[in-house]
Protein backbone atom coordinates (compact mmCIF):
# COMPACT_ATOMS: atom_id res chain seq x y z
CA UNK A 1 0.00 0.00 0.00
CA UNK A 2 1.12 3.56 -0.70
CA UNK A 3 0.80 4.57 2.95
CA UNK A 4 2.97 1.66 4.07
CA UNK A 5 5.65 2.43 1.49
CA UNK A 6 5.69 6.06 2.54
CA UNK A 7 5.90 5.05 6.20
CA UNK A 8 8.87 2.75 5.52
CA UNK A 9 10.59 5.56 3.63
CA UNK A 10 10.26 7.84 6.66
CA UNK A 11 11.66 5.03 8.81
CA UNK A 12 14.58 4.63 6.40
CA UNK A 13 15.39 8.33 6.79
CA UNK A 14 15.31 7.96 10.58
CA UNK A 15 17.61 4.95 10.29
CA UNK A 16 20.14 7.01 8.33
CA UNK A 17 19.90 9.81 10.90
CA UNK A 18 20.36 7.35 13.79
CA UNK A 19 23.41 5.78 12.13
CA UNK A 20 24.97 9.22 11.65
CA UNK A 21 24.26 10.07 15.28
CA UNK A 22 25.78 6.80 16.54
CA UNK A 23 28.93 7.41 14.47
CA UNK A 24 29.25 10.99 15.69
CA UNK A 25 28.72 10.15 19.38
CA UNK A 26 30.59 6.81 19.18
CA UNK A 27 27.57 5.08 20.71
CA UNK A 28 28.28 1.33 20.58
CA UNK A 29 24.71 0.25 21.35
CA UNK A 30 22.77 -1.63 18.69
CA UNK A 31 20.01 -0.02 16.67
CA UNK A 32 17.25 -2.57 16.01
CA UNK A 33 14.75 -1.90 13.23
CA UNK A 34 11.39 -3.71 13.52
CA UNK A 35 12.75 -6.16 16.09
CA UNK A 36 10.03 -7.21 18.55
CA UNK A 37 11.20 -7.82 22.13
CA UNK A 38 10.07 -11.23 23.37
CA UNK A 39 7.68 -9.86 26.01
CA UNK A 40 5.88 -7.44 23.65
CA UNK A 41 3.03 -8.07 21.20
CA UNK A 42 3.78 -4.89 19.22
CA UNK A 43 6.77 -4.58 16.90
CA UNK A 44 8.44 -1.21 17.61
CA UNK A 45 9.86 0.81 14.74
CA UNK A 46 13.24 1.22 16.42
CA UNK A 47 14.81 0.07 19.67
CA UNK A 48 18.26 1.02 20.96
CA UNK A 49 20.25 -1.11 23.39
CA UNK A 50 22.73 -3.92 23.78
CA UNK A 51 19.99 -6.57 23.44
CA UNK A 52 16.77 -6.56 21.43
CA UNK A 53 14.77 -7.97 24.36
CA UNK A 54 15.95 -5.31 26.81
CA UNK A 55 16.21 -1.98 25.01
CA UNK A 56 17.19 1.29 26.65
CA UNK A 57 15.02 3.31 24.27
CA UNK A 58 12.06 2.75 21.95
CA UNK A 59 11.30 5.08 19.03
CA UNK A 60 7.93 5.31 17.28
CA UNK A 61 7.92 6.78 13.76
CA UNK A 62 4.56 7.95 12.44
CA UNK A 63 3.03 10.03 9.67
CA UNK A 64 -0.57 10.97 8.90
CA UNK A 65 -2.19 12.54 5.89
CA UNK A 66 -4.94 14.33 7.79
CA UNK A 67 -5.85 15.63 11.22
CA UNK A 68 -8.49 12.89 11.43
CA UNK A 69 -5.87 10.20 10.79
CA UNK A 70 -3.63 11.76 13.42
CA UNK A 71 -6.28 11.12 16.08
CA UNK A 72 -6.43 7.40 15.26
CA UNK A 73 -2.65 7.15 15.30
CA UNK A 74 -2.54 9.09 18.56
CA UNK A 75 -4.35 6.27 20.35
CA UNK A 76 -2.25 3.60 18.65
CA UNK A 77 0.88 5.45 19.73
CA UNK A 78 -0.35 5.46 23.31
CA UNK A 79 -1.01 1.73 23.05
CA UNK A 80 2.59 1.16 21.95
CA UNK A 81 3.89 3.51 24.65
CA UNK A 82 2.07 1.67 27.43
CA UNK A 83 3.13 -1.75 26.20
CA UNK A 84 6.79 -0.72 26.04
CA UNK A 85 6.63 0.85 29.51
CA UNK A 86 4.85 -2.05 31.20
CA UNK A 87 5.70 -5.32 29.46
CA UNK A 88 9.48 -5.06 29.32
CA UNK A 89 11.48 -6.15 32.37
CA UNK A 90 13.37 -2.86 32.30
CA UNK A 91 11.15 0.12 31.53
CA UNK A 92 12.72 1.91 28.54
CA UNK A 93 12.55 5.54 27.52
CA UNK A 94 9.96 5.90 24.75
CA UNK A 95 10.07 8.64 22.10
CA UNK A 96 7.80 9.71 19.27
CA UNK A 97 8.95 11.05 15.90
CA UNK A 98 6.08 12.32 13.73
CA UNK A 99 6.82 13.56 10.23
CA UNK A 100 3.68 15.45 9.22
CA UNK A 101 2.62 18.70 10.84
CA UNK A 102 -1.13 18.08 10.36
CA UNK A 103 -1.43 16.57 13.84
CA UNK A 104 -4.07 18.31 15.94
CA UNK A 105 -2.37 20.74 18.30
CA UNK A 106 -4.06 19.31 21.39
CA UNK A 107 -2.83 15.82 20.49
CA UNK A 108 0.73 17.12 20.14
CA UNK A 109 0.52 18.57 23.63
CA UNK A 110 -0.96 15.40 25.13
CA UNK A 111 1.75 13.26 23.54
CA UNK A 112 4.37 15.67 24.87
CA UNK A 113 3.03 14.90 28.37
CA UNK A 114 2.88 11.14 27.76
CA UNK A 115 6.18 10.32 26.02
CA UNK A 116 9.71 10.88 27.26
CA UNK A 117 10.16 13.11 24.23
CA UNK A 118 8.44 14.08 20.99
CA UNK A 119 9.77 15.42 17.70
CA UNK A 120 7.35 16.72 15.05
CA UNK A 121 9.55 16.99 11.97
CA UNK A 122 6.99 18.94 9.96
CA UNK A 123 7.12 21.78 12.48
CA UNK A 124 10.76 22.52 11.61
CA UNK A 125 12.18 24.38 8.61
CA UNK A 126 14.04 21.33 7.26
CA UNK A 127 10.92 19.18 7.60
CA UNK A 128 9.27 20.40 4.40
CA UNK A 129 12.30 19.29 2.36
CA UNK A 130 12.11 15.77 3.82
CA UNK A 131 8.33 15.57 3.32
CA UNK A 132 8.68 16.65 -0.33
CA UNK A 133 11.51 14.18 -0.89
CA UNK A 134 9.47 11.27 0.48
CA UNK A 135 6.41 12.25 -1.58
CA UNK A 136 8.58 12.33 -4.70
CA UNK A 137 10.52 9.10 -4.18
CA UNK A 138 8.60 6.67 -1.95
CA UNK A 139 7.04 4.85 -4.93
CA UNK A 140 10.37 4.66 -6.78
CA UNK A 141 12.52 3.21 -3.99
CA UNK A 142 13.10 -0.54 -3.45
CA UNK A 143 10.60 -2.34 -1.21
CA UNK A 144 13.23 -3.98 1.00
CA UNK A 145 14.00 -1.63 3.89
CA UNK A 146 17.79 -2.08 3.79
CA UNK A 147 17.82 -1.60 0.03
CA UNK A 148 15.67 1.48 0.59
CA UNK A 149 18.31 2.94 2.93
CA UNK A 150 21.07 2.28 0.40
CA UNK A 151 19.01 3.88 -2.39
CA UNK A 152 18.38 7.02 -0.33
CA UNK A 153 22.07 7.28 0.55
CA UNK A 154 22.90 7.01 -3.13
CA UNK A 155 20.43 9.77 -4.05
CA UNK A 156 21.59 12.24 -1.39
CA UNK A 157 25.23 11.73 -2.39
CA UNK A 158 24.37 13.68 -5.55
CA UNK A 159 25.07 17.42 -5.19
CA UNK A 160 21.60 18.15 -6.56
CA UNK A 161 20.16 16.71 -3.35
CA UNK A 162 22.51 18.37 -0.88
CA UNK A 163 19.49 20.04 0.75
CA UNK A 164 18.12 16.60 1.65
CA UNK A 165 21.46 15.54 3.10
CA UNK A 166 21.54 18.71 5.18
CA UNK A 167 17.95 18.09 6.30
CA UNK A 168 18.86 14.58 7.48
CA UNK A 169 21.85 16.00 9.36
CA UNK A 170 19.52 18.49 11.08
CA UNK A 171 17.14 15.62 11.86
CA UNK A 172 20.04 13.71 13.41
CA UNK A 173 20.85 16.69 15.63
CA UNK A 174 17.24 16.97 16.76
CA UNK A 175 17.08 13.24 17.51
CA UNK A 176 20.18 13.69 19.69
CA UNK A 177 18.31 16.34 21.68
CA UNK A 178 15.21 14.13 21.76
CA UNK A 179 17.03 11.15 23.29
CA UNK A 180 18.11 13.22 26.29
CA UNK A 181 14.49 13.64 27.41
CA UNK A 182 12.98 11.73 30.31
CA UNK A 183 9.45 12.02 31.73
CA UNK A 184 9.21 10.89 35.35
CA UNK A 185 5.74 12.34 36.04
CA UNK A 186 3.90 9.22 34.88
CA UNK A 187 6.06 6.63 36.63
CA UNK A 188 3.20 6.04 39.05
CA UNK A 189 0.85 5.25 36.17
CA UNK A 190 3.23 2.64 34.80
CA UNK A 191 3.49 1.02 38.24
CA UNK A 192 -0.30 0.97 38.63
CA UNK A 193 -0.56 -0.52 35.18
CA UNK A 194 1.89 -3.29 35.99
CA UNK A 195 -0.16 -4.21 39.06
CA UNK A 196 -3.31 -4.75 36.99
CA UNK A 197 -4.40 -8.41 36.93
CA UNK A 198 -5.95 -9.52 33.65
CA UNK A 199 -9.56 -10.53 34.16
CA UNK A 200 -12.16 -12.54 32.29
CA UNK A 201 -11.28 -13.30 28.67
CA UNK A 202 -13.17 -15.67 26.32
CA UNK A 203 -11.61 -18.14 23.92
CA UNK A 204 -10.97 -16.38 20.61
CA UNK A 205 -13.39 -17.14 17.80
CA UNK A 206 -14.96 -15.33 14.87
CA UNK A 207 -17.96 -13.16 15.72
CA UNK A 208 -19.76 -11.73 12.70
CA UNK A 209 -22.54 -9.85 14.47
CA UNK A 210 -22.09 -6.39 12.95
CA UNK A 211 -21.71 -7.53 9.34
CA UNK A 212 -24.35 -10.22 9.72
CA UNK A 213 -26.96 -7.95 11.28
CA UNK A 214 -26.38 -5.17 8.75
CA UNK A 215 -27.03 -7.65 5.94
CA UNK A 216 -29.99 -9.09 7.83
CA UNK A 217 -31.37 -5.55 8.12
CA UNK A 218 -31.16 -5.36 4.34
CA UNK A 219 -33.16 -8.59 3.98
CA UNK A 220 -35.57 -7.54 6.72
CA UNK A 221 -34.97 -10.69 8.76
CA UNK A 222 -32.35 -13.14 10.02
CA UNK A 223 -32.99 -16.13 7.74
CA UNK A 224 -32.88 -19.69 9.03
CA UNK A 225 -29.87 -21.35 7.37
CA UNK A 226 -31.68 -24.70 7.28
CA UNK A 227 -34.85 -23.45 5.59
CA UNK A 228 -35.74 -21.62 2.36
CA UNK A 229 -35.69 -17.84 2.65
CA UNK A 230 -38.89 -15.80 2.64
CA UNK A 231 -40.17 -14.42 -0.66
CA UNK A 232 -39.14 -10.84 0.19
CA UNK A 233 -35.67 -11.82 1.43
CA UNK A 234 -35.19 -14.04 -1.62
CA UNK A 235 -36.14 -11.20 -3.96
CA UNK A 236 -33.62 -8.84 -2.36
CA UNK A 237 -30.89 -11.50 -2.24
CA UNK A 238 -31.36 -12.35 -5.90
CA UNK A 239 -31.09 -8.68 -6.80
CA UNK A 240 -27.68 -8.56 -5.11
CA UNK A 241 -26.19 -11.89 -6.20
CA UNK A 242 -24.67 -10.72 -9.51
CA UNK A 243 -22.39 -8.29 -7.73
CA UNK A 244 -21.34 -10.46 -4.81
CA UNK A 245 -18.17 -12.53 -4.81
CA UNK A 246 -19.91 -14.70 -2.19
CA UNK A 247 -23.63 -14.82 -2.99
CA UNK A 248 -26.03 -13.89 -0.23
CA UNK A 249 -28.33 -16.68 -1.39
CA UNK A 250 -28.00 -19.72 -3.64
CA UNK A 251 -30.80 -21.62 -5.28
CA UNK A 252 -31.71 -25.08 -4.00
CA UNK A 253 -34.42 -27.54 -5.00
CA UNK A 254 -36.78 -26.18 -2.34
CA UNK A 255 -35.86 -22.51 -2.72
CA UNK A 256 -33.11 -20.01 -1.90
CA UNK A 257 -30.81 -20.82 1.02
CA UNK A 258 -28.15 -18.75 2.73
CA UNK A 259 -24.65 -18.73 1.26
CA UNK A 260 -23.20 -15.51 2.70
CA UNK A 261 -20.81 -16.41 5.54
CA UNK A 262 -21.83 -13.47 7.75
CA UNK A 263 -25.52 -14.36 7.54
CA UNK A 264 -24.84 -18.08 7.94
CA UNK A 265 -22.84 -17.37 11.10
CA UNK A 266 -25.59 -15.14 12.49
CA UNK A 267 -28.32 -17.67 11.70
CA UNK A 268 -26.41 -20.37 13.61
CA UNK A 269 -25.67 -18.18 16.64
CA UNK A 270 -27.80 -17.71 19.75
CA UNK A 271 -28.81 -14.33 18.30
CA UNK A 272 -30.80 -15.84 15.43
CA UNK A 273 -34.19 -15.11 17.01
CA UNK A 274 -33.60 -11.35 17.20
CA UNK A 275 -36.15 -9.19 15.39
CA UNK A 276 -33.61 -7.18 13.41
CA UNK A 277 -36.30 -5.09 11.70
CA UNK A 278 -37.53 -3.93 15.13
CA UNK A 279 -33.97 -3.06 16.21
CA UNK A 280 -33.45 -1.01 13.05
CA UNK A 281 -36.76 0.77 13.63
CA UNK A 282 -35.74 1.54 17.23
CA UNK A 283 -32.07 2.43 16.83
CA UNK A 284 -31.50 3.15 13.12
CA UNK A 285 -31.27 6.71 11.79
CA UNK A 286 -33.17 8.04 8.79
CA UNK A 287 -29.90 8.00 6.87
CA UNK A 288 -29.50 4.29 7.53
CA UNK A 289 -33.09 3.65 6.45
CA UNK A 290 -32.40 5.51 3.19
CA UNK A 291 -29.33 3.36 2.61
CA UNK A 292 -31.42 0.21 2.99
CA UNK A 293 -33.93 1.52 0.45
CA UNK A 294 -31.10 2.32 -1.97
CA UNK A 295 -29.88 -1.25 -1.88
CA UNK A 296 -33.30 -2.85 -1.92
CA UNK A 297 -34.15 -0.92 -5.07
CA UNK A 298 -31.13 -2.24 -6.97
CA UNK A 299 -33.57 -4.07 -9.26
CA UNK A 300 -34.40 -0.63 -10.64
CA UNK A 301 -30.96 -0.34 -12.25
CA UNK A 302 -32.37 -1.45 -15.64
CA UNK A 303 -34.95 1.33 -15.28
CA UNK A 304 -32.25 3.85 -14.38
CA UNK A 305 -30.35 2.69 -17.46
CA UNK A 306 -33.42 2.94 -19.70
CA UNK A 307 -34.21 6.46 -18.45
CA UNK A 308 -30.62 7.63 -18.90
CA UNK A 309 -30.30 6.06 -22.35
CA UNK A 310 -33.61 7.54 -23.53
CA UNK A 311 -32.70 11.03 -22.28
CA UNK A 312 -28.95 10.99 -22.90
CA UNK A 313 -29.00 13.81 -25.45
CA UNK A 314 -30.50 16.12 -22.80
CA UNK A 315 -28.54 14.76 -19.85
CA UNK A 316 -25.15 15.44 -21.42
CA UNK A 317 -25.93 19.17 -21.31
CA UNK A 318 -25.67 21.10 -18.01
CA UNK A 319 -29.13 22.56 -18.53
CA UNK A 320 -30.73 19.18 -19.24
CA UNK A 321 -28.98 17.52 -16.30
CA UNK A 322 -30.01 20.35 -13.98
CA UNK A 323 -33.66 19.96 -15.00
CA UNK A 324 -33.47 16.19 -14.43
CA UNK A 325 -31.88 16.59 -10.99
CA UNK A 326 -34.52 19.07 -9.90
CA UNK A 327 -37.35 16.83 -11.12
CA UNK A 328 -35.87 13.73 -9.43
CA UNK A 329 -35.46 15.73 -6.23
CA UNK A 330 -39.20 16.41 -6.31
CA UNK A 331 -40.09 12.83 -7.30
CA UNK A 332 -37.33 10.16 -7.54
CA UNK A 333 -39.81 7.80 -9.22
CA UNK A 334 -40.48 10.20 -12.09
CA UNK A 335 -40.77 8.39 -15.45
CA UNK A 336 -39.76 5.02 -13.93
CA UNK A 337 -41.74 1.80 -14.35
CA UNK A 338 -41.61 0.08 -10.95
CA UNK A 339 -42.74 -3.53 -10.47
CA UNK A 340 -44.73 -4.70 -7.46
CA UNK A 341 -42.51 -5.69 -4.55
CA UNK A 342 -39.67 -3.36 -5.58
CA UNK A 343 -39.25 -0.30 -3.30
CA UNK A 344 -39.42 3.07 -5.01
CA UNK A 345 -36.21 5.12 -4.92
CA UNK A 346 -36.05 7.72 -2.17
CA UNK A 347 -32.97 9.64 -3.34
CA UNK A 348 -31.83 11.54 -6.41
CA UNK A 349 -30.52 8.31 -7.92
CA UNK A 350 -28.91 10.01 -10.94
CA UNK A 351 -25.73 10.84 -8.98
CA UNK A 352 -25.15 7.26 -7.79
CA UNK A 353 -26.02 5.80 -11.19
CA UNK A 354 -23.62 8.02 -13.15
CA UNK A 355 -20.92 7.33 -10.56
CA UNK A 356 -21.41 3.59 -11.17
CA UNK A 357 -21.27 4.13 -14.95
CA UNK A 358 -17.98 6.04 -14.68
CA UNK A 359 -16.46 3.40 -12.39
CA UNK A 360 -17.59 0.59 -14.67
CA UNK A 361 -16.04 2.45 -17.61
CA UNK A 362 -12.66 2.89 -15.90
CA UNK A 363 -12.86 -0.29 -13.79
CA UNK A 364 -11.68 1.78 -10.82
CA UNK A 365 -13.87 2.11 -7.73
CA UNK A 366 -12.26 5.43 -6.76
CA UNK A 367 -12.88 7.25 -10.03
CA UNK A 368 -15.99 9.18 -9.03
CA UNK A 369 -17.25 10.52 -5.72
CA UNK A 370 -18.23 13.72 -3.98
CA UNK A 371 -14.61 14.87 -4.10
CA UNK A 372 -15.00 15.00 -7.91
CA UNK A 373 -17.05 18.18 -7.49
CA UNK A 374 -14.09 19.89 -5.79
CA UNK A 375 -11.54 18.77 -8.39
CA UNK A 376 -13.25 20.64 -11.24
CA UNK A 377 -13.05 24.44 -10.83
CA UNK A 378 -16.20 26.43 -11.46
CA UNK A 379 -15.68 28.46 -14.69
CA UNK A 380 -17.58 31.38 -13.13
CA UNK A 381 -15.43 31.34 -9.99
CA UNK A 382 -18.50 31.36 -7.76
CA UNK A 383 -18.29 31.16 -3.97
CA UNK A 384 -20.77 29.88 -1.38
CA UNK A 385 -19.90 31.55 1.89
CA UNK A 386 -16.13 31.38 2.23
CA UNK A 387 -15.80 28.24 0.09
CA UNK A 388 -15.54 27.87 -3.66
CA UNK A 389 -18.63 26.22 -5.10
CA UNK A 390 -16.84 22.93 -5.93
CA UNK A 391 -15.50 22.45 -2.42
CA UNK A 392 -18.91 23.36 -0.98
CA UNK A 393 -20.57 20.74 -3.18
CA UNK A 394 -18.09 18.05 -2.12
CA UNK A 395 -18.91 18.78 1.53
CA UNK A 396 -22.66 19.31 1.49
CA UNK A 397 -24.41 18.15 -1.70
CA UNK A 398 -24.74 14.60 -0.40
CA UNK A 399 -27.66 16.03 1.59
CA UNK A 400 -29.29 17.21 -1.64
CA UNK A 401 -28.90 13.87 -3.42
CA UNK A 402 -30.17 12.05 -0.31
CA UNK A 403 -33.10 14.49 -0.15
CA UNK A 404 -32.36 15.32 3.47
CA UNK A 405 -35.23 17.21 5.14
CA UNK A 406 -34.67 20.93 5.77
CA UNK A 407 -31.71 21.08 3.38
CA UNK A 408 -31.92 23.58 0.54
CA UNK A 409 -29.14 23.61 -2.05
CA UNK A 410 -28.09 26.99 -3.50
CA UNK A 411 -28.76 27.28 -7.27
CA UNK A 412 -25.02 27.62 -7.92
CA UNK A 413 -24.39 24.26 -6.24
CA UNK A 414 -27.05 22.47 -8.29
CA UNK A 415 -25.67 24.02 -11.48
CA UNK A 416 -22.10 22.99 -10.63
CA UNK A 417 -23.09 19.39 -9.88
CA UNK A 418 -25.22 19.24 -13.02
CA UNK A 419 -22.27 20.44 -15.11
CA UNK A 420 -19.93 17.80 -13.63
CA UNK A 421 -22.46 14.96 -13.99
CA UNK A 422 -23.32 15.97 -17.55
CA UNK A 423 -19.63 16.04 -18.45
CA UNK A 424 -19.04 12.63 -16.86
CA UNK A 425 -21.88 11.11 -18.88
CA UNK A 426 -20.85 12.87 -22.11
CA UNK A 427 -17.25 11.65 -21.85
CA UNK A 428 -18.34 8.05 -22.36
CA UNK A 429 -19.38 6.20 -25.48
CA UNK A 430 -23.20 6.11 -25.88
CA UNK A 431 -22.80 2.37 -26.43
CA UNK A 432 -21.92 1.88 -22.75
CA UNK A 433 -25.60 2.41 -21.96
CA UNK A 434 -26.67 -0.26 -24.44
CA UNK A 435 -24.40 -3.08 -23.27
CA UNK A 436 -24.78 -5.56 -20.38
CA UNK A 437 -25.56 -3.90 -17.08
CA UNK A 438 -23.48 -6.31 -14.98
CA UNK A 439 -20.43 -4.02 -14.65
CA UNK A 440 -22.57 -1.03 -13.68
CA UNK A 441 -24.51 -3.18 -11.23
CA UNK A 442 -21.30 -4.43 -9.63
CA UNK A 443 -19.94 -0.90 -9.10
CA UNK A 444 -23.30 0.35 -7.80
CA UNK A 445 -23.65 -2.42 -5.24
CA UNK A 446 -19.99 -2.33 -4.25
CA UNK A 447 -20.45 1.29 -3.22
CA UNK A 448 -23.87 0.99 -1.65
CA UNK A 449 -23.26 -2.33 0.16
CA UNK A 450 -19.57 -2.62 0.98
CA UNK A 451 -18.92 1.10 1.41
CA UNK A 452 -22.36 2.54 2.10
CA UNK A 453 -24.12 -0.02 4.29
CA UNK A 454 -21.43 -2.08 6.01
CA UNK A 455 -19.59 1.03 7.26
CA UNK A 456 -22.74 3.05 8.03
CA UNK A 457 -22.80 4.72 11.45
CA UNK A 458 -26.56 5.13 11.48
CA UNK A 459 -27.16 1.71 13.00
CA UNK A 460 -24.86 0.08 15.56
CA UNK A 461 -25.82 -3.61 15.88
CA UNK A 462 -23.49 -4.43 18.78
CA UNK A 463 -24.36 -1.30 20.73
CA UNK A 464 -28.06 -1.95 20.13
CA UNK A 465 -27.79 -5.46 21.59
CA UNK A 466 -26.01 -4.17 24.70
CA UNK A 467 -28.52 -1.36 25.30
CA UNK A 468 -31.48 -3.73 24.75
CA UNK A 469 -30.05 -6.16 27.31
CA UNK A 470 -29.52 -3.36 29.84
CA UNK A 471 -33.09 -2.11 29.39
CA UNK A 472 -34.52 -5.62 29.76
CA UNK A 473 -32.54 -5.98 33.01
CA UNK A 474 -33.89 -2.64 34.27
CA UNK A 475 -30.44 -1.04 34.33
CA UNK A 476 -30.18 2.66 33.53
CA UNK A 477 -27.41 3.78 31.20
CA UNK A 478 -25.94 6.86 29.58
CA UNK A 479 -23.00 7.78 27.40
CA UNK A 480 -20.14 9.27 29.37
CA UNK A 481 -17.06 11.05 28.07
CA UNK A 482 -14.14 9.83 30.12
CA UNK A 483 -10.96 11.96 30.12
CA UNK A 484 -7.61 10.20 29.92
CA UNK A 485 -4.78 10.69 32.38
CA UNK A 486 -2.45 12.06 29.70
CA UNK A 487 -5.00 14.72 28.71
CA UNK A 488 -5.64 15.58 32.37
CA UNK A 489 -1.90 16.04 32.88
CA UNK A 490 -1.67 18.35 29.83
CA UNK A 491 -4.74 20.30 30.94
CA UNK A 492 -3.21 20.95 34.38
CA UNK A 493 -0.26 22.61 32.66
CA UNK A 494 -2.61 24.73 30.55
CA UNK A 495 -1.42 23.04 27.36
CA UNK A 496 -4.90 22.09 26.13
CA UNK A 497 -8.37 23.57 26.63
CA UNK A 498 -10.69 21.23 24.69
CA UNK A 499 -12.36 18.98 27.26
CA UNK A 500 -12.88 16.19 24.70
CA UNK A 501 -9.27 15.96 23.55
CA UNK A 502 -7.70 12.69 24.65
CA UNK A 503 -11.05 11.42 25.98
CA UNK A 504 -13.10 8.31 25.21
CA UNK A 505 -16.89 8.02 25.17
CA UNK A 506 -18.23 4.84 26.77
CA UNK A 507 -21.57 3.52 28.01
CA UNK A 508 -21.98 3.85 31.76
CA UNK A 509 -24.28 1.65 33.81
CA UNK A 510 -23.96 1.78 37.62
CA UNK A 511 -20.20 1.86 38.32
CA UNK A 512 -19.26 0.03 35.13
CA UNK A 513 -18.06 1.48 31.83
CA UNK A 514 -18.70 -0.56 28.68
CA UNK A 515 -17.03 -0.16 25.30
CA UNK A 516 -17.38 -2.24 22.13
CA UNK A 517 -15.50 -2.61 18.87
CA UNK A 518 -15.93 -4.53 15.62
CA UNK A 519 -12.82 -5.23 13.54
CA UNK A 520 -11.91 -7.77 10.90
CA UNK A 521 -8.77 -9.30 9.45
CA UNK A 522 -5.74 -6.96 9.38
CA UNK A 523 -7.73 -4.11 10.96
CA UNK A 524 -7.69 -5.89 14.33
CA UNK A 525 -3.99 -5.02 14.69
CA UNK A 526 -4.56 -1.25 14.63
CA UNK A 527 -7.76 -1.48 16.67
CA UNK A 528 -5.99 -3.56 19.31
CA UNK A 529 -3.34 -0.85 19.71
CA UNK A 530 -6.02 1.84 19.85
CA UNK A 531 -8.09 0.04 22.50
CA UNK A 532 -4.97 -0.66 24.56
CA UNK A 533 -4.11 3.03 24.38
CA UNK A 534 -7.61 4.13 25.37
CA UNK A 535 -7.94 1.89 28.42
CA UNK A 536 -4.46 2.79 29.64
CA UNK A 537 -5.54 6.44 29.55
CA UNK A 538 -9.02 6.19 31.09
CA UNK A 539 -8.27 3.72 33.92
CA UNK A 540 -6.28 6.35 35.77
CA UNK A 541 -6.53 10.03 36.72
CA UNK A 542 -4.02 12.79 37.39
CA UNK A 543 -4.20 14.33 40.86
CA UNK A 544 -3.05 17.95 40.33
CA UNK A 545 -2.79 18.69 44.05
CA UNK A 546 -0.43 15.82 44.82
CA UNK A 547 1.04 15.63 41.28
CA UNK A 548 0.56 11.90 41.05
CA UNK A 549 -1.45 9.20 39.31
CA UNK A 550 -4.49 7.57 40.93
CA UNK A 551 -7.13 5.04 39.97
CA UNK A 552 -10.28 6.48 38.39
CA UNK A 553 -12.79 7.36 41.11
CA UNK A 554 -16.36 6.08 40.86
CA UNK A 555 -15.57 3.37 38.33
CA UNK A 556 -15.21 -0.22 39.53
CA UNK A 557 -15.06 -2.10 36.24
CA UNK A 558 -14.15 -1.56 32.59
CA UNK A 559 -15.79 -4.01 30.18
CA UNK A 560 -14.98 -4.48 26.49
CA UNK A 561 -17.18 -6.26 23.93
CA UNK A 562 -15.35 -7.42 20.79
CA UNK A 563 -16.83 -8.48 17.47
CA UNK A 564 -15.00 -9.61 14.34
CA UNK A 565 -11.95 -11.79 13.82
CA UNK A 566 -9.78 -11.12 16.87
CA UNK A 567 -7.12 -13.74 17.61
CA UNK A 568 -6.03 -15.12 20.98
CA UNK A 569 -3.00 -12.79 21.10
CA UNK A 570 -5.29 -9.78 20.51
CA UNK A 571 -7.52 -10.70 23.43
CA UNK A 572 -4.56 -11.39 25.70
CA UNK A 573 -3.07 -7.97 24.90
CA UNK A 574 -6.42 -6.26 25.52
CA UNK A 575 -6.90 -8.03 28.84
CA UNK A 576 -3.36 -7.18 29.94
CA UNK A 577 -3.75 -3.53 28.90
CA UNK A 578 -6.43 -2.82 31.49
CA UNK A 579 -9.83 -4.09 30.35
CA UNK A 580 -11.24 -5.95 33.37
CA UNK A 581 -13.50 -8.28 31.41
CA UNK A 582 -13.94 -9.05 27.71
CA UNK A 583 -17.05 -10.50 26.08
CA UNK A 584 -18.45 -11.30 22.64
CA UNK A 585 -21.86 -9.87 21.61
CA UNK A 586 -23.57 -13.25 21.97
CA UNK A 587 -22.52 -13.23 25.64
CA UNK A 588 -24.50 -10.13 26.64
CA UNK A 589 -26.59 -12.14 29.11
CA UNK A 590 -23.40 -13.02 31.02
CA UNK A 591 -22.15 -9.43 30.67
CA UNK A 592 -25.28 -8.07 32.38
CA UNK A 593 -24.60 -10.21 35.45
CA UNK A 594 -21.04 -8.83 35.66
CA UNK A 595 -22.11 -5.19 36.00
CA UNK A 596 -21.35 -3.64 39.39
Amino acid sequence: MAGERKGLTYEAIVRIALDKLATQTKDSRNIFWNAKPASMTIEPDFTIGQEANSPDAVILVTHSGSAKDSEKKFWRNLGELVEAKTRLLKSPLVYSIAFDSVIKEDLKQIQACAFDGQLVVGDHAYGSALLSFVSQFHNKLPKDKDDKVDAIKNIISDRDYSDILNAILRLSEHIADLLIGQNDDLQGAWELHKSHVAGRMPMAHDSLVRRGMLKAALLGEIPDHSKPMSKTATLIAQQLRLARKEDIATRSIVGSRLADKDLVWLSRSNLNAIDVARLVEKFGTQGFQRQLIKLRSVALLPEFLRYTQANRSKLITPEGMKAALQQLHKDPSDALSIQDGIPSPSTVWMYDFIAAVVKARSKRAQDFGYSTFAKSPDPKGRMIGNMDVGTWCSCFMNQYFNRSPNFSAPPAAIEHCASILAGALASGDPAELRGPIDEIREQYINKELEVGLLTHRGFDPVGSLIIEALEEAGLSHQLETCPGIFAERARCDGRISNQRSGSTTLLRTKNTLVNWQSAHDSHTNDKRKELCGRISAIRYSWNPVESRCTKKEGIDKFILVVDGTWCEADLQALAASGWDEIYYPDEVAILIKAIV
